[in-house]
């Protein structure tokens, strides 16, 4: 690897003419995958990206790349004895190029946030630059052809999704293919208002007519960004967790400053567009948003007219958008069926629609989270309210189900569906170790009621289905038995507390729109049984996006952050979309796919511990000083990553970050009739919510020379009038002057209070 400022390694370049001589491994057997090391990493190491922030400014962020291996798997042209070899990388890998019909290599995806970009968007592949560093030539590598994934017949015929082979290209191209350095996946954009841009960078070139593999097992990659520069971001532990998460130069930003952690903790935005009829329902949530520190705004759509649609509703949502201040901390809760809360209209396909509610700042790039709670009655909202809640507020504190993932997939070969939960469950996880129970749909004890006694017994804090499914079920035949998981499996479950977050990677699930409760609605209903979430698709979705998008979520979901659901669905299928080979497809998935629940909702991965305020003061009349104490003897993270909201009756006060010894300090003045809530809560670490209230005493009536609401009167309340003399902060006779006749009431009044 390159020293940050040194020198540039000179390129060295392997020739291999025989690739076991070489690399110890050979790929034999049609359909057997084999792993080819370059630096003898175990299979299925991915390659290492890293921002070299040092060789980075605020026009250019420089990258230093290292392929460790390839997965190399032998494939035979239809209707042909003609083999020829298909490579791939492991975990993050992309196409190169989108060339159908011509050598399908894989490439390295990068996401970008953009230090400066042009005020017309303008973003190209020449503003990405690769310098090899080492390379390995490989003969005998005949590379299979890209095929089409839009439904397209290439070769100009009638039937869809035809073999296109251009054996033209393949005999006589004697340069390396592809010829640019990078693939532009997505022009300039905006993404919860962080300006970006979507590439792959080209790592491997074949000649088609030699049969030769070039790969650059380690290069250097510099990304170019030209015009304004962007606008600083303040953002919280938590989102700077995300962006952490998000962006592969994230390392630029926090050198340049353009990135840094706002410790005062700036207030969220919480939208809720409902029928007036549900907001008694929505008070408990109300309650807890507001309490952890989001303003919350309803919009009922009796305010928006009586014939209003989803334009307005869109047009409402985008107002409130414009004011507010956080724009990391927005969110966005819809309440109500279809026939009360219609979709949006996507712009791709034209198909119904939530995503595009929060497509404010592009047209595919989310600018909030987003759910529904799809109810049809009171009753039903307040009982998914009370399940959000009781997962939420009061958790179970000593289950392993948390930390247990239930995976099932479709049996069906030719899509891979179970392949995909089996590297699911082979990948080490960066922030929690989970358990899995893999239902394959291939073996005679992967049947309907193993799945749904499993959930119900053992119990599991999240479920992914992998497969085909429709309006109320998982299919169709998704076992070798010729089973389906249906709606009425769902209604039936009786798992109590243990309500884990449900994903549907399936076409349809959330088809809420033209069926009267979809098996995603059944697994929401009930204050107590079926799933706390759902993420499913409105429609059909396509297979190979799918796929990148369960492996994604379960990367977020398991990252060692308390990402909110809503954060998760959205930037899995925004990985999911630089990995496809076709971006159309998982466009349309995005679009497609919906939360069903309380977009804000922290997922458990293992068992929380409590927050703990120490020794509370007592609240009294007037205007006095506060200091709060978190408990620092059981604490599992930095006090710092802790916040204080502290309401009065209902409005809030405060909202305070503590500091590095767990204090943190404000002023209140309350009257006699004043409650105080505290609400402690962490960004990052896996802790409930510490929740406190109090009336305030009425001292000023039973014990008014208590002037520092100790329970008694001493020396302290005797200093506070001395130093109030002459003025009216401690006058105890009611004549506005702090004198000799309030010392004597003091002195009367000496020792505990009755």
């Amino acid at each position: 690897m390159p020293t940050p400022n040194g020198p540039r390694c000179p390129r060295k370049t392997i020739v291999a003419t025989s690739l076991a001589l070489v690399l110890g491994a050979t790929a034999s057997g049609e359909g057997t995958r084999e792993w080819i090391s370059f630096d003898a990493s175990p299979p299925g190491t991915a390659p290492t990206v890293e921002n070299i922030a040092q060789m980075s400014s605020a026009s250019k962020s420089v990258f230093h790349v290292e392929l460790h291996g390839m997965w190399v798997q032998n494939k035979t042209i239809p209707g042909t004895t003609q083999t020829m070899q298909s490579v791939s990388l492991a975990s993050n890998g992309a196409l190169a190029t989108s060339a159908v019909g011509l050598p399908e290599l894989p490439g390295i995806p990068l996401r970008l946030a953009c230090t400066q970009f042009r005020s017309d968007g303008g973003f190209s592949g020449e503003s990405l630059q690769i310098v090899p560093l080492e390379q390995v030539v490989l003969d005998n590598y005949n590379i299979f052809p890209a095929q089409p994934q839009n439904g397209l017949d290439e070769t100009g015929g009638d039937g869809e999704d035809q073999f296109y082979f251009d054996a033209d290209f393949y005999e006589t191209t004697t340069t390396p293919f592809p010829n640019e350095q990078a693939r532009v996946l997505s022009g300039f954009h905006f993404n919860r208002s962080i300006p970006g841009v979507s590439c792959v960078a080209t790592c491997m070139q074949s000649i088609p007519a030699s049969r030769k593999l070039i790969v650059n097992t380690s290069f250097e990659c510099t990304v170019l960004f030209e015009g304004q520069g962007a606008s600083r971001l303040d953002l919280s532990p938590r989102a700077a967790a995300m962006f952490d998460l998000n962006y592969d130069n994230a390392p630029t930003w926090w050198q340049l400053n353009l990135a840094a952690l706002n410790m005062n903790a700036d207030l969220g935005d919480y939208l809720i567009v409902t029928a007036n009829k549900y907001v008694n329902e929505l008070w408990p949530l109300i309650q807890q948003k507001t309490e952890r520190g989001l303003r919350v705004t309803i919009i009922t759509t009796e305010s928006l007219g009586s014939g209003f649609d989803h334009v307005d509703v869109k047009d409402a949502i985008t107002n409130w958008y414009g004011g507010c201040d956080n724009k990391f901390e927005a969110y966005v809760l819809l309440i109500g069926d279809v026939d009360e809360m219609p979709m949006h209209i996507d712009p791709v396909r034209s198909l119904p629609s939530d995503h595009y509610y929060v497509c404010i700042e592009d047209e595919l790039y989310p600018s909030c989270e987003l759910g529904r709670y799809s109810v049809d009655s009171e009753q039903d909202l307040q009982e998914q309210i009370a399940k959000t809640m009781t997962y939420s507020e009061t958790p179970l504190m000593f289950s392993s189900h948390y930390e247990r993932s239930l995976l099932a997939a479709h049996e069906q070969e030719s899509k891979n569906y179970v392949e995909c939960i089996e590297d699911i469950a082979s990948k080490d996880y960066w922030g929690y170790n989970p358990s899995f129970a893999l239902y394959s749909g291939r073996d005679n004890t992967s049947t309907t009621a193993a799945v749904i006694a499993d959930i119900q017994d053992t119990h599991y804090g999240l479920v992914l289905y992998r497969g085909h499914g429709w309006q109320f079920m998982w299919g169709d035949d998704w076992n070798i038995l010729n089973e389906e998981l249906m709606d009425t499996d769902v209604a039936g479950l009786t798992n109590g507390r243990y309500t884990p977050i449900m994903v549907a990677v399936a076409c349809g699930n959330s088809h809420i729109d033209e069926v009267d409760d979809c098996i995603g609605e059944t697994w929401m209903e009930g204050a107590q049984n079926g799933a706390v979430a759902h993420i499913g698709s409105i429609r059909s979705s396509s297979t190979k996006p799918n796929h990148h998008f369960a492996r994604a979520f379960h990367t977020y979901y398991w990252s060692g952050y308390r990402l909110c659901v809503g954060e998760m669905m959205q930037d899995a299928w925004l990985t999911a979309r630089m990995q496809s080979s076709s971006q159309s497809n998982a466009e349309k998935n995005i679009y497609m796919s919906q939360l069903l629940g309380d977009p804000e909702l922290r997922p458990w991965q293992q068992s929380p511990f409590s927050l703990q305020l120490r020794e509370l003061p007592q609240f009294v009349v007037g205007p006095n000083d506060y200091t709060f104490e978190l408990d620092l003897e059981d604490l599992e993270f930095e006090p710092t990553d802790a916040m204080l909201m502290v309401l009065v009756n209902g409005e809030p006060m405060g909202f305070l970050r503590f500091d590095a010894n767990g204090q943190a300090d404000i002023t209140l003045d309350l009257d006699s009739d004043s409650t105080v809530v505290l609400r402690a809560r962490s960004e990052l670490a896996n802790a409930v919510d510490a929740r406190y209230e109090s009336d305030v005493d009425g001292g000023d009536t039973s014990c008014p020379a208590d002037l520092d609401g100790n329970g008694q009167v001493e020396v302290d309340d005797l200093l506070q009038m001395i130093a109030s003399w002459g003025g009216s902060q401690a006058d105890l006779n009611g004549d506005g002057t702090t004198d000799v006749d309030d010392l004597l009431i003091m002195l009367g009044a000496f020792g505990p209070c009755s």
